[in-house]
């Protein structure tokens, strides 16, 4: 008998904290999802270029690198490797590539480097910043002098720059812009 009236107590105790546990729950409290801890998931800039359909540019052809890197250089040389995203404009002949040849580091080897024109492209900062300073060029024409300047071993004309051109541009896209 005690025993059944022990089982009946912690039946009814039993009954009564599902109860408080029922009461205390709100519309919000059965929409809150339990959290998990997200875990971070790191992709490299050519997964990143495959997901986004943008091209991730390597060089075609190496040659053998001469030289060491210097210590000092270290920070530098990563920081020019990071990739890029941006898109290639040629001015002179319209959605044709752009390939050269480019070592800027000792130790790096010399590689040989092809570029799309007109389409999202991940390429190494170094190579987005040669691109624009590459591509153009200045044009020179002789500018007289004032004749109250002249001297008699001087010239009479100057040679300055008169205006930019640019062959092509690389423009950054998105977080690099």
């Amino acid at each position: 008998m005690k025993e059944e009236k022990k089982n009946k107590e912690d039946l009814v105790k039993s009954v009564i904290n599902q109860q408080k546990e029922m009461s205390s729950l709100t519309v919000d409290e059965i929409n809150k999802t339990p959290e998990a801890p997200i875990e971070e998931v790191k992709l490299s800039k050519k997964e990143i270029a495959k997901m986004e359909g943008a091209h991730y540019i390597e060089p075609k052809r190496k040659l053998a690198p001469v030289g060491k890197l210097p210590e000092k250089l270290e920070k530098q040389h990563a920081h020019d490797w990071e990739y890029v995203k941006g898109v290639f404009e040629n001015f002179e002949m319209s959605g044709e590539p752009v390939q050269f040849w480019y070592s800027k580091y000792p130790g790096d080897p010399d590689c040989l480097w092809e570029v799309p024109c007109d389409v999202p492209v991940y390429v190494p900062r170094m190579i987005a910043i040669h691109l624009e300073n590459v591509m153009k060029y200045h044009k020179f024409d002789y500018i007289e002098r004032d004749s109250r300047d002249w001297k008699s071993d001087q010239f009479t004309h100057l040679l300055k720059p008169i205006a930019t051109h640019y062959r092509g541009k690389f423009r950054p896209i998105g977080a690099f812009a």
